[in-house]
């Protein structure tokens, strides 16, 4: 007999009711120690993660429906797609972000499919599917941080894949031999809600009415399509661009610029502490329009289109002489400031950004966007207008005199959103004489 055995024939039940006995008096014990709210507050907390659980995956919808793709050779294909969409904040079910999607068809009597699961909260689909020297081509516009870094940001904004080898592969769409055009449906929207879609294929033709006039609806060329999805503010191309040798020098000479800078101090010339209502029309008058990152003032208009927000600085969109666009750095120097604005004259471009309470960082460009120097501009008493942790608003930059700038800070109190009006509670009137620029060439 081995040692501690025993021919006790009933000692294996003892032994088994002596684990459940302990397994009991350990769970007695353990609910003993959280006590009366701690258990309570255990089962809420169970019930909570269990309604969650169930809200989140009943408050997923599911859309299906069949649509016919015109082929740039003028061939209709036929797929099925499958959309689900998963609940918003408020557990409203479909209303929230994209949990998957699918689309799948017949070519050359091989079935392919298409899918992705990503979720990025913002609802990506695809936009064009064609056949190109018998290869299915799938083109996916992305834009975003969390797209952009698991497609390597394509400075087109366009995710490109190519059924090879059995599987599809990410590739560079480059200049296809044939002429590419948005030939899928964008939205599922009118699928799932219009008595006009449900339950019924949908053609080419019903697409130009689904899709409204937005940009990179049906029959848009994928050049036009390229061009809108590296041009918005969150474009993988603005989160990290690809500096060719001419941008990289601009970038050096503009943090210089800005390192270099002159400091000049403004006059106080006035400290208005009346309350004087606004309304949405005055901010707009007096401070411009919202751009990009920045206000830009009416004399900007056909001079500066807006403001990117890039990795180390800010690009501003200069409008050539024919129409087309010329990006040109502003970039941080010996430290980061934030951007406000851009005010404009009859032969200027000022890029206005802020270190500090007190610090401008001014920026001059003539206005085809060539860099001529940087001025650091010093608000005395700003801590007048707000001195608590606001910095208070640069409401607005008068530059109609070239050499002279007139700056008004003020202290704003506003319900909703600034541009919908408030209250000036007090306003700091500030001028102050530029320095001479320097010549040209330097």
């Amino acid at each position: 007999m081995f040692p501690g055995a025993t021919d006790c024939p009933s000692c294996g039940a003892l032994v088994a009711a002596q684990r459940n006995d302990d397994s009991t008096s350990f769970g007695a014990v353990a609910l003993q120690r959280l006590g009366k709210r701690g258990t309570v507050k255990l089962v809420l907390g169970v019930l909570a993660l269990v309604g969650a659980w169930f809200l989140f995956h009943y408050g997923q919808v599911t859309t299906e429906w069949e649509e016919g793709v015109r082929l740039h050779n003028g061939r209709d294909l036929d797929i099925k797609r499958s959309v689900t969409i998963g609940p918003d904040e408020f557990f409203r079910p479909g209303r929230g972000a994209l949990l998957e999607q699918s689309l799948s068809f017949w070519h050359n009597r091989r079935r392919f499919t298409w899918k992705n699961d990503d979720k990025w909260g913002v609802h990506y689909m695809p936009a064009v599917l064609d056949i190109i020297d018998d290869e299915p081509i799938l083109v996916l516009p992305i834009y975003g941080h969390g797209p952009c870094s698991k497609y390597g940001y394509p400075q087109d904004g366009l995710a490109a894949f190519r059924y090879r080898k059995g599987k599809w592969e990410v590739t560079e769409l480059g200049s296809p031999s044939v002429a590419l055009t948005v030939n899928l449906l964008r939205s599922s929207h009118q699928v799932r809600h219009s008595p006009s879609y449900k339950d019924r294929k949908i053609e080419p033709a019903d697409k130009w009415a689904m899709e409204g006039v937005g940009e990179g609806r049906y029959g848009t060329s994928v050049g036009r399509l390229a061009q809108y999805y590296s041009e918005i503010s969150d474009s993988c191309a603005n989160l990290r661009p690809t500096l060719g040798p001419d941008m990289e020098l601009a970038r050096q000479r503009s943090a210089e610029a800005e390192t270099q800078a002159e400091s000049v101090r403004a006059r106080l010339a006035s400290m208005n502490s009346s309350a004087t209502a606004y309304s949405r029309n005055q901010f707009i008058a007096e401070r411009g329009g919202w751009s990009g990152s920045g206000i830009y003032s009416g004399a900007c208009k056909g001079i500066v289109e807006r403001t990117l927000d890039v990795s180390g600085g800010y690009h501003l969109l200069f409008i050539d002489g024919h129409g087309g666009r010329k990006r040109v750095p502003l970039q941080h120097g010996d430290r980061p400031a934030q951007f406000q604005g851009v005010v404009c004259n009859a032969s200027r471009a000022l890029a206005i950004r802020r270190h500090d309470r007190t610090t401008l960082i001014v920026h001059r460009f003539d206005r085809g966007g060539r860099l001529i120097d940087a001025v650091r501009i010093l608000l005395p008493d700003a801590e007048q207008v707000s001195a608590d942790a606001d910095w208070g608003t640069l409401w607005s930059i008068d530059a109609a005199e070239e050499s002279r700038l007139v700056i008004k800070l003020a202290r704003i109190r506003y319900q909703q959103l600034a541009s919908d009006g408030g209250t000036i509670e007090r306003m700091a009137t500030y001028e102050v004489a530029l320095p001479a620029e320097p010549p040209v060439g330097r």
